[in-house]
C-alpha cells in the first residue's frame, strides 16, 4: 500500500483512522501524534509506528484523515440545542 505523505502540521485539527489487517480500527489525534513525533512528521510516520492493540502487529491496511473539529457543537446547533459548554471531548484510542 502506498503510504500518504501529508504533513501532520497541516492537519492539526484532524484525527487519523487506522485499520489493521486483522480488522480492528482506531482513531489517533493528529495533535497527539505531533506531540510524540514532532512537527516535521507526516502520516506515513504515524503508520510506520502504529501497532495494533488487538493482534500486536504493525500491519495498517488502511488510513483515513478524518476532520473532527467541533462536530458536537455543530450537531447540537442542527438540533436547535446549542449549549455554550458543549465541546469536543477529543477522545482517542490507540491502535
Amino acid at each position: 500500500m502506498k503510504r500518504p505523505t501529508t504533513l501532520l502540521a497541516t492537519i492539526q485539527s484532524h484525527h487519523l483512522y487506522l485499520e489493521c489487517a486483522c480488522g480492528r480500527g482506531a482513531e489517533v489525534s493528529v495533535a497527539d501524534a505531533i506531540g510524540r513525533l514532532g512537527h516535521s512528521a507526516n502520516v506515513s510516520d504515524v503508520v510506520e509506528k502504529a501497532r495494533c492493540a488487538a493482534c500486536g502487529k504493525k500491519s495498517v491496511k488502511e488510513v483515513r484523515i478524518v476532520y473532527k473539529g467541533a462536530s458536537d457543537t455543530a450537531m447540537a446547533g442542527a438540533a436547535g440545542t446549542v449549549d455554550s459548554t458543549c465541546e469536543d471531548d477529543g477522545g482517542v484510542s490507540d491502535l
